[in-house]
């Protein structure tokens, strides 16, 4: 599991290993709908462009990109808002599919 942890920089460049894939996270404040959006990068080629960071759901789930899992989780139910991320309220979280499930699974009580 890794986090990013953000500062206040409306325009913040993040370099991790995805699922063994070299990767590039650009996430910026799109000021025009008040919202924070990712630009995602494979070994420096552009792969996805101003996807928007949504509260609660697999941000890399639609494009197939065999990354694993990456979403912005509040424990408060807070929405990832300005400063959401830099203060802690939000914190944008990446998981190998087997880490998620294994977090799946161990939040299932059995059935008695």
């Amino acid at each position: 599991m890794q986090e990013f942890t953000f500062s206040a920089d409306p325009d913040q460049k993040f370099s991790a290993v995805m699922n063994g894939k070299r990767t590039t996270l650009r996430f910026w404040w799109n000021h025009l709908n008040d919202r924070w959006s990712f630009d995602l990068y494979l070994d420096d080629a552009p792969v996805l462009n101003a996807r928007r960071v949504v509260g609660g759901v697999d941000l890399l789930e639609p494009f197939g990109f065999d990354l694993g899992k990456l979403f912005a989780w509040a424990p408060g139910g807070d929405a990832p808002d300005r400063f959401a991320l830099s203060d802690g309220r939000v914190r944008l979280i990446h998981m190998t599919d087997t880490e998620f499930e294994g977090l799946v699974n161990a939040s299932v009580s059995p059935q008695s």
